[in-house]
């Protein structure tokens, strides 16, 4: 376990992998692993042969004791952190009104201005051409919009690939290291205030969703805009996922709580952790876990599809005012085929 423990990326909630390519071992490594078991084993039928039961006891008996203290600190570290956990998700789900679905856009059809922003986390900007060539339906709706396919990243992961897209060039990785008197949680708030803080100040009715500071953690970081009352701030992302499940699934074959995912997952990942390395890609069997009856929709592509399908009942059209709506979106950071899973709906 110590020696092949591998390194396996992000791992997220619901017990899926962001990169599960890597479970795959590569020939070398897999030879080292079952060449390591042979030994052991055959080193424990020596000593067992030649009467070294005792002496062999005693260097378990050693080891065990070793290693308890690091039980012991990691069992503690668990428990707080996931308490903590628990307390969050608790309190985020005390903040959902348990009464449908309610209005959170709302977009002027008398003439006025409409902004809208969805930042879809690990999109692929060039696959556009591609999805207008297999539905030209879809082009002929998308007319009056400009597709700008000459565009990249300035980084390859969100860290440091959003900052510029929210706040511009100011905000490019070689620009913010030049501040190195501002810590990089005080830049990335700043570029997540800069659009609804501008169009606020040009008179627009702003509304922001999900802006996340970390980009890794359920709740939003929606207290940065705490200084800007007018802004609106809604979690979107994981409100209706129960709802949409119960639709979609079929509650009784899903879990969705932290505390039911642990429960139904986490022997199967101990095992995971403890296997030689050839085996964990079969026993994580494309997120199942050995489990046939897992959907293979993980639960952070349910969060946020949920808000997209959603998307007409979420938007009304009712506003005075020029509008801008700007949105983190994290359905297509899990991409899946849908109409697999849901052929009447998609």
């Amino acid at each position: 376990m110590f020696v092949f423990s591998g390194s396996y990326g992000v791992i997220n909630p619901d017990f899926s992998f962001d990169n599960a390519k890597i479970l795959n071992s590569e020939k070398i490594a897999s030879i080292l692993n079952l060449s390591s078991i042979a030994a052991a084993v055959l080193i424990t039928f020596i000593l067992l042969k030649k009467k070294y039961f005792k002496s062999l006891i005693n260097v378990l008996l050693i080891v065990t004791l070793s290693l308890s203290s690091v039980f012991i600190y990691n069992i503690s570290t668990i428990n707080r952190d996931f308490s903590s956990m628990l307390k969050t998700e608790q309190n985020y789900i005390e903040e959902t009104p348990d009464k449908g679905i309610q209005e959170v856009f709302s977009i002027n059809n008398t003439g006025g201005k409409n902004v809208v922003v969805i930042m879809l986390d690990r999109a692929l900007g060039g696959l556009t051409g591609e999805i207008f060539k297999h539905n030209p339906e879809f082009l002929e709706r998308m007319s009056g919009f400009t597709w700008y396919p000459n565009t990249v990243s300035f980084n390859g992961h969100t860290l440091l690939g959003a900052p510029p897209l929210f706040g511009g060039y100011d905000y490019s990785p070689m620009n913010m290291n030049k501040r190195d008197d501002i810590s990089l949680e005080d830049k990335h708030n700043e570029s997540l205030l800069m659009m609804p803080r501008i169009f606020l100040e040009n008179g627009y009715s702003v509304i922001t969703t999900d802006p996340r500071t970390d980009y890794s953690s359920k709740v939003s970081g929606s207290g940065l805009f705490s200084e800007y009352p007018e802004i609106k701030t809604e979690n979107l992302i994981g409100k209706y996922s129960d709802m949409w499940i119960s639709e979609n699934i079929g509650k009784s074959s899903y879990s969705s709580g932290m505390n039911e995912i642990l429960k139904e997952y986490l022997l199967t990942f101990s095992l995971f952790r403890i296997s030689p390395n050839f085996t964990r890609n079969i026993i994580y069997d494309k997120g199942r876990w050995l489990k046939p009856l897992k959907t293979g929709l993980p639960t952070r592509f349910i969060n946020s599809f949920s808000v997209l399908d959603y998307l007409p009942e979420l938007t009304a059209f009712n506003s005075k005012k020029n509008t801008f709506s700007m949105m983190v979106n994290d359905s297509v950071h899990e991409p899946r085929i849908l109409d697999i899973y849901a052929k009447d709906k998609f």
